[in-house]
């Protein structure tokens, strides 16, 4: 019969982000351990795999990972044993410091400076091994003293569990899963010490009838299901594609945060990511990815000015966006936004809620015979340009002549910017930013547009510089700014401002 035991390193701890040593200091999880742990349990889950019994330390990033683990894996009514014996390697007088330190214990007999007995920080002064004898606990070990206080747990639990046939799951350390990989793949102590351990990765070891070891190696991914994917940044109204993603693709997984330097290694065990329009993805996100096997990024939006795509094409990464004809709602939204400002519907309807049906102040310009001015002209400018031409408005556009037949199509006539301004009622932006494009609507570019004009921006907030539009608004240069972006916007959008909280000020 064969036999499968699967071991999960605990996930990164608050230590480990410092680059400390914690040994058998009681140290939490960071936010990123707790996603890893999850992720390894999605793995399992996506390949099938459940356990009869779980084996961890007594120390909390062992058991919270476990948790983590067998929660995502829907693998959660099996006992639990923790044991002292599984606990890290006690690093003695080195814990807390620099892993640095710590690396000139490289034989599998040296062994650190001990803590005394006497030393609150030894654990025979912890309540939580009260039922150890004293002379047991270690006040430091080296690598063979760990593999020797290991073996009673191999010899007398983990390895009769197996043996009776029990689906096992082991959540511990590097060095106590080292020292556990000795026993179960008949290695020496040398041997044992050069093991990679990664942090959150389920490894497989599968025993033949007679508990002899003929594979090991991390969870192969092709048979945890295949593609997966990370999505960050997932907001309420993204429910139904994360749901929709885990159906087609087992195994995938998201989260709130958005991706940064910080949080981009989450995406461990993904081959793709989906990205929104605020996460981060320069070159050192990039690079982060290539180093995780990310093959795909999916943008959750048309343009992405955060992203390096010169770095994804060096890492061989693909990039794919909304298709073009998301376009069209572009444009649609851009001319609503101008409708609804020039008809001042807002002020209609807060008016009509009081009862209030004068009628002063509320009448607009007609459209018809006036002039449209659209700055860019990609997909989302000529969808744009196609809106307003059918309220019978002249189009004037500045931009690349990619398109240019199809604006022509539309009477659309090519002019620079400062002819533009001077001669358009209506202003819609379609350009990405980038250093050139930052601020370009400034108090110089609103001088130079015509009096009364409606300033729309339907594509980064940066193309706006807000303190200028803020006066421009109140002088009255620009009768309205219809905006579907903000400067910060990161900052304001997807919380609530209704109870009096402080919004951006700019």
């Amino acid at each position: 019969m064969e036999r499968k035991i699967v071991f999960i390193c605990s996930g990164e701890t608050e230590s480990d982000a410092k680059n400390l040593v914690d040994g058998w200091m009681d140290v939490d999880l960071t936010s990123r351990g707790v996603a890893d742990a999850e992720q390894a349990g999605a793995q399992l889950k996506a390949a099938g795999y459940g356990f009869d019994v779980v084996f961890t330390s007594l120390m909390k990033r062992s058991v919270k990972t476990a948790w983590a683990a067998t929660g995502a894996c829907d693998s959660v009514s099996m006992p639990v044993v923790n044991s002292w014996r599984l606990n890290d390697r006690h690093y003695g007088k080195l814990q807390g410091a620099d892993k640095a330190e710590a690396g000139n214990l490289s034989s599998v007999d040296a062994a650190p400076p001990p803590l005394d007995a006497t030393d609150a920080q030894h654990p025979c002064n912890d309540a939580t091994y009260s039922s150890v004898l004293p002379k047991s606990l270690p006040g430091g070990e080296s690598f063979r003293q760990v593999c020797e206080r290991v073996r009673p747990m191999w010899d007398d639990s983990i390895g009769p569990c197996l043996m009776a046939g029990r689906r096992v799951l082991v959540v511990a350390h590097k060095d106590s899963l080292r020292a556990l990989s000795m026993y179960v793949k008949g290695l020496t102590a040398e041997e044992a010490m050069q093991l990679d351990i990664p942090a959150a990765v389920p490894l497989v070891y599968e025993l033949d009838e007679n508990m002899d070891c003929t594979k090991s190696g991390p969870l192969d991914s092709a048979a945890a299901g295949g593609l997966k994917v990370c999505m960050f940044s997932k907001k309420p109204c993204d429910e139904e594609l994360a749901s929709s993603l885990e159906a087609e693709f087992p195994g995938s997984f998201s989260f709130a945060n958005p991706c940064t330097a910080e949080t981009a290694a989450w995406c461990k065990g993904a081959q793709a990511v989906c990205l929104y329009i605020h996460d981060e993805c320069g070159a050192e996100v990039v690079a982060t990815f290539k180093n995780m096997g990310v093959k795909l990024i999916l943008l959750r939006c048309r343009n992405h000015d955060k992203l390096d795509l010169a770095a994804c094409e060096a890492a061989g990464i693909k990039v794919v966006s909304v298709k073009d004809d998301v376009a069209d709602p572009i444009g649609e939204h851009a001319l609503s936004l101008a409708v609804c400002l020039n008809r001042r519907l807002q002020r209609a309807s807060n008016r009509t809620k009081d009862d209030n049906y004068m009628l002063g102040g509320l009448v607009g310009i007609d459209f018809n015979s006036k002039t449209c001015g659209i700055v860019g002209t990609g997909v989302s400018g000529l969808a744009a340009a196609r809106c307003f031409a059918a309220f019978g408005m002249s189009i004037l556009c500045c931009g690349p002549d990619k398109l240019a037949d199809e604006f022509a199509a539309l009477g659309a006539k090519f002019v620079s910017l400062p002819e533009l301004y001077a001669a358009s009622d209506v202003v819609s932006l379609h350009v990405r930013l980038s250093p050139e494009t930052r601020h370009m609507i400034d108090a110089p570019a609103i001088a130079a547009m015509k009096p009364g004009v409606i300033l729309i921006n339907v594509s980064r907030g940066g193309l706006i510089d807000t303190d200028a539009l803020i006066d421009a608004l109140f002088s009255g240069q620009i009768a309205g700014a219809g905006l579907d972006v903000y400067h910060g916007q990161d900052k304001l959008f997807w919380r609530g401002w209704s109870k009096g909280e402080n919004l951006d000020q700019g």
